[in-house]
């Protein structure tokens, strides 16, 4: 069965039929010379090329004579595994220059060990010389031998230089980026959960906000549903890292589920810290985004009982700065753990400037991942043209990565994974960013770069080192 050629090449029937042509040819060209030319006999052609009947019983133009029989038999079955060598090359050649060049040389090296078994020798009749001075005496076959050669050689070099000149695009890494250890462990959870109990497991929203990491936790029998009343009585549940509110606790021990609780433990402490201020009855600024379910979760901690505490969400500088509070002397803030500390500090800010009794938190509630991650893209700012962040749409750590790559001065682009990517667009760019959400897996990261050093020519370079070594245990059950 005769192999399918790429788009851009002939089929290798084509091949053949052009290698069986130029056989044929060499063939007559030396059977006419037999007829009508006299051994030895040189008749004038044009200026440095004449004809002149020699019979060669060796190779290279004559430069290497075997005229024994043990020789002889040796160099013709060089000469067919020669053949059988420029013919493997042929079938996977990709290169149209090439695969022409390759037909020539094999039709030659055919014509002259068809010569070989027929006669054994080799019959020439085409002698060139300048003036006095000899070459050397060859015939139709050599001369496909050379010029495909000849045409193969400078493709090559010219191959060779002309990627040497090209400048490779430097794909230049984050790092830390991907993976924080929140995601770590409630993926983890999942997968202990799968292992000890069996599918299905269902999870309340999706466990961490990346397309490839749910996708692939429902090929092995996860389920993830809105709310708690689509899970059969006594199934295995899991909350998401993104944590829950009180009240969906409460529904699980309602509709007799066993749950685990995959919250990431920095977002269990903002909810302890809610708790804690709503007992002291503090008024309570959260700073978020509306509708997330880490806010969701975190507003529904807050039990005021009879402290008088309220809680307020605050999404942006414009709400800070037209908040009302019923305790201006008696109030405090946290925040989502998944902002842009610089967008949360510029709020920070207008919130001490408009109550200036108000109690700062012991510590920053923008968990160390996304700070890192954050810190990362900066860097990468200085360093690249273009950035590619790697994440779902709907994971926010993402997009705040996206948005302060572009604060920074660079464009940006947010993707789930390198079949989103236009190289095209990106062809004009030599130093080009790649970071990845807290919830994308290395693996993605991988496939995006593998696909950008493919495309464009390009070079990974790691920027800095992961220096991360924190780790959160899984519940009791589970380990």
């Amino acid at each position: 069965m005769v192999q399918e050629r790429t788009e851009n090449l002939p089929s290798l029937r084509i091949g053949y039929f052009f290698i069986l042509v130029l056989v044929a040819l060499d063939a007559i060209s030396k059977y006419l010379a037999k007829q009508y030319l006299e051994f030895g006999e040189m008749v004038p052609m044009v200026p440095s090329l004449d004809l002149l009947l020699v019979f060669n019983s060796g190779v290279a133009f004559s430069m290497l004579d075997f005229n024994n029989a043990f020789t002889s038999y040796g160099l013709l079955i060089i000469g067919f595994v020669l053949v059988g060598y420029l013919y493997s090359m042929l079938r996977k050649e990709e290169d149209i220059i090439n695969y022409w060049a390759l037909i020539l040389i094999i039709a030659g090296a055919l014509g002259n060990l068809l010569d070989r078994l027929v006669d054994g020798v080799v019959t020439d009749f085409l002698y060139f010389h300048v003036d006095q001075f000899s070459f050397f005496i060859f015939n139709l076959a050599d001369a496909f031998i050379s010029i495909g050669a000849a045409i193969f050689i400078i493709a090559e070099l010219q191959k060779y230089f002309s990627s040497s000149r090209i400048m490779k695009t430097q794909i230049i890494l984050a790092n830390p980026r991907g993976f924080c250890a929140g995601v770590d462990r409630a993926i983890d959870i999942v997968n202990q959960a799968l292992v000890k109990f069996g599918a299905p497991i269902y999870v309340r929203h999706e466990v961490v906000h990346n397309k490839t990491v749910v996708e692939e936790l429902k090929s092995q029998g996860v389920i993830f549903v809105d709310e708690l009343d689509e899970v059969p009585e006594s199934a295995h549940v899991i909350f998401s890292a993104h944590g829950v509110s009180d009240k969906v606790e409460q529904e699980a021990i309602k509709f007799k589920l066993r749950s685990f609780d995959a919250t990431c433990p920095l977002v269990t402490k903002v909810h302890s810290e809610v708790q804690r201020h709503a007992r002291a009855g503090r008024d309570i600024i959260l700073i978020g985004h509306d509708g997330h379910p880490e806010v969701e979760g975190t507003l529904g901690r807050h039990h005021p009982g009879e402290s008088g505490s309220q809680i307020y969400l605050v999404q942006d500088e414009e709400e800070a700065m037209e908040l009302k509070v019923t305790q201006p002397q008696n109030l405090t803030y946290v925040s989502q753990t998944t902002l842009s500390l610089d967008d949360t500090n510029a709020i920070v800010s207008i919130l001490y400037s408009r109550f200036p009794e108000i109690l700062k938190p012991k510590s920053s509630d923008i968990c160390y991942a996304t700070q890192n991650r954050q810190d990362a893209v900066k860097q990468l700012a200085l360093e690249a043209e273009y950035i590619v962040v790697i994440g779902s749409r709907n994971s926010s750590n993402s997009n705040r990565l996206k948005e302060l790559a572009e604060k920074c001065g660079t464009p940006s682009i947010l993707i789930d994974d390198y079949s989103e990517l236009n190289f095209a667009d990106l062809s004009g760019y030599k130093k080009i960013g790649v970071t990845a959400g807290a919830s994308a897996p290395e693996s993605l990261v991988q496939g995006v770069v593998t696909a950008l050093c493919q495309s464009l020519n390009g070079e990974p370079l790691e920027l800095g080192e992961n220096k991360e070594d924190i780790f959160f245990r899984l519940p009791p059950e589970l380990r």
